[in-house]
């Protein structure tokens, strides 16, 4: 008669606190990346509106007196540094999508470990 008939063969050994701290504290951080990224998008779109409506308005300066050189050269200069501050956003965006995917790996690896931890000691618990 076989001694396990009727009964479970799963342990109910939880994983070491340690793991299920480090995965929640993972599970925590990649809402606030993403939301990170989704507001330096928002960023970066009006950042591209505002540099239109300057373009729009140093057009417009153009085209009226070349008395208001010095107004164009300004808005010029605000443009520039908002094309700056748009190429640090996306330089931001970039290192937060590389670090994203390092983290989605990172916790696929993570769930396979817990895995075959779980297995290997479910193996050697039936063993014994």
């Amino acid at each position: 008669m076989n001694p396990f008939l009727g009964k479970s063969q799963i342990t109910n050994q939880c994983p070491p606190d340690s793991q299920l701290k480090k995965l929640l504290n993972d599970a925590r951080q990649r809402p606030v990346l993403q939301e990170r990224i989704a507001l330096l998008n928002d960023d970066i779109n009006l950042l591209n509106k505002r540099i239109i409506e300057k373009q729009s308005i140093i057009d417009d300066y153009r085209d009226k007196d070349t008395a208001h050189i010095r107004i164009v050269g300004t808005y010029e200069k605000e443009i520039a540094v908002m094309e700056e501050q748009k190429k640090t956003y996306q330089a931001e965006i970039d290192r937060l999508n590389s670090e994203l995917k390092k983290e989605k790996r990172k916790r696929f690896w993570s769930s396979v470990g817990g895995v075959a931890g779980i297995g290997i000691m479910a193996y050697l618990y039936i063993t014994k």
